[in-house]
């Protein structure tokens, strides 16, 4: 798999590799690259594997690494209805009849009222996770666990390939970070992270763009 970038010649190869470090110097590029990214611009980026993939359902972009939020009404929607089809199943079925459980007790409940009372008869397993208020446990003070809880609650419901982060370095220790890559990796993702400057972590692969725009 190739991603490409129209205005950097080198492409970024992605297979076998489990961390990529794109080092842009000039910060006028540096910003086009990243609007670039912010937008799926597919006429200046690319991203191969047999054929053009679509880059808005493959590249997970994170810019901002300090606004991480896991229980995003967007993610825990996606991750409500992926529960709501593996209840489907016959094995979860089997188990148990929610609706049936819960209707009983309405049931009872209505006698209680001296008037006539209407409710639902029917319940899904997403509004029973809303309910209950469902949601992705974390320590939103430790960054590692709020970003792999993060990619997790995202990777149930979208099969992003590569993920691209901005300045991941400030915020990841030496030691922690090939423990890092190896769980992005488990998630069948590639990392590749942009920066202004050359990293001290340890990454499979490097590309500097100096302020020349020159390819190092």
């Amino acid at each position: 798999m190739i991603l490409k970038f129209d205005e950097i010649k080198t492409p970024i190869e992605i297979n076998n590799i489990d961390s990529y470090q794109l080092v842009i110097e000039n910060t006028s590029f540096l910003y086009k690259i990243v609007q670039n990214l912010n937008n799926f611009d597919e006429d200046n980026i690319i991203l191969y594997d047999g054929k053009n993939l679509d880059v808005s359902k493959n590249v997970l972009f994170i810019s901002d690494l300090y606004n991480l939020n896991p229980n995003s009404k967007k993610i825990l929607t996606a991750n409500y209805n992926y529960a709501e089809n593996i209840s489907k199943s016959a094995k979860l079925m089997n188990r148990f009849n929610v609706n049936s459980e819960i209707l009983e007790i309405l049931g009872e409940i209505s006698l209680e009222f001296n008037n006539c009372v209407t409710y639902s008869d029917q319940i899904t397993i997403s509004e029973l996770l809303e309910i209950y208020n469902f949601k992705f446990d974390f320590d939103q003070l430790n960054f590692i666990q709020t970003f792999l809880s993060y990619l997790k609650a995202i990777s149930i419901s979208y099969n992003y390939k590569v993920l691209i982060t901005m300045n991941l370095q400030d915020l990841v220790k030496k030691e922690d970070f090939q423990l890092l890559c190896k769980e992005i990796n488990y998630m069948n993702m590639t990392l590749i992270n942009i920066s202004s400057k050359k990293s001290e972590l340890t990454f499979s692969k490097t590309l500097i763009i100096d302020n020349d725009l020159c390819e190092i």
